[in-house]
């Protein structure tokens, strides 16, 4: 009896002994299996991206954010920054702009090519943080103009003006870039240079003539949804202007409209009915519009704070790091930091 009784004890022991290695073999297994699976995947999107289809490697490029500490998955992000490849540049820009920091020092090298510097500065300013450095190599480009004989140079100078926008100037002086940017070729660059003066607050003599200049400029085309939007930022005082803009309301486009509301309202805040004006454009159905309309709410600040848990649903609706989608953010934040200040 005492004989099969260790028998069996030795017979459970040994059981147990290689049911734990089998236990031991399946778990390796499955990690194994579990990363395989993941290096294919991470493959297969690095093919993807080269796919000749457009709307294949576009969803390649902003899956591949979630990859990013693969190896070559950030090289092959930013070898697709090249403005050559529409639309593809643009959702690189994006998963760039998730990957955040970890992305920021191929983000600079990529500002040495003429041919990614757009999307690279694209990302840098629209990531959640500040990456060291960058405003001084962003601000010396704006300056020395490094890229005004190459063809992407209209891009490039607004990627460069909406850093500063978004960032501030660092300490660094941005006047010569900013300023010589009021009168580039291409409109939206010109209005973006606008608001980084109103942002960064350069108002000496010289700038200011460079303004009132630029203000002139734009009123002579027949799109005054430039002049408005500029005027917006830079707060012209002078009554034949507010007159100007009061007489050509009846010939507005939705977005003219608002912006030109938003100059009629900061002149004079008990202009109620142009703020409701604004609000009421939140609601849009044309993007462009209801994204303006956020935009010139965040630049009158704190009497639109009733707007913001509407800004709040939009801007949970869009992209994350897309350009519409950091504009609500932005507006969001000037609101509130305004009301902060009142307070």
């Amino acid at each position: 009896m005492l004989i099969s009784s260790r028998i069996l004890i030795l017979s459970i022991i040994w059981i147990l002994f290689f049911s734990c290695l089998s236990a031991v073999a399946t778990q390796e297994r499955a990690e194994s299996n579990s990363v395989e699976p993941v290096e294919d995947e991470v493959q297969r999107l690095l093919d993807e991206l080269e796919s000749s289809d457009l709307l294949v490697a576009c969803d390649a490029a902003e899956s591949l954010a979630d990859y990013w500490e693969y190896p070559g998955v950030i090289e092959a992000l930013i070898c697709s920054l090249d403005m050559r490849d529409y639309p593809i540049n643009l959702s690189a820009q994006y998963a760039l702009t998730r990957i955040g920091l970890p992305a920021g020092s191929y983000l600079m090298e990529a500002t040495l090519d003429e041919n990614l510097c757009s999307g690279a500065i694209y990302a840098l300013t629209y990531m959640p943080s500040y990456y060291e450095g960058a405003g001084d190599r962003i601000i010396t480009m704006l300056n020395s103009g490094e890229y005004d004989e190459s063809q992407w140079h209209s891009s490039i100078s607004n990627n460069c003006l909406l850093f500063l926008i978004v960032w501030g100037d660092q300490g660094l002086d941005a006047t010569e870039g900013v300023t010589s940017s009021l009168f580039d070729e291409e409109r939206y660059v010109r209005v973006n240079a606008a608001k980084a003066l109103s942002e960064l607050g350069y108002r000496d003599n010289e700038v200011h003539s460079l303004l009132e200049s630029s203000i002139d400029a734009f009123k002579d085309e027949e799109d005054v949804y430039y002049a408005f939007k500029a005027a917006a930022y830079l707060s012209p005082d002078t009554s034949d202007f507010i007159s100007y803009i009061e007489s050509s309301i009846p010939l507005l486009s939705p977005r003219e409209r608002l912006w030109a509301a938003a100059c009629l309202f900061l002149e004079d805040q008990t202009k109620t009915a142009e703020l409701l004006l604004i609000i009421e454009m939140l609601d849009f159905p044309e993007q462009p519009v209801a994204i303006d309309a956020a935009e010139a709410l965040g630049l009158i600040g704190a009497p639109a704070c009733v707007a913001l848990p509407r800004l709040e649903e939009m801007a949970e609706d869009l992209i994350y790091g897309s350009g519409p989608e950091s504009t609500i953010r932005t507006a969001i934040e000037r609101i509130q930091a305004q009301i902060r200040n009142n307070n």
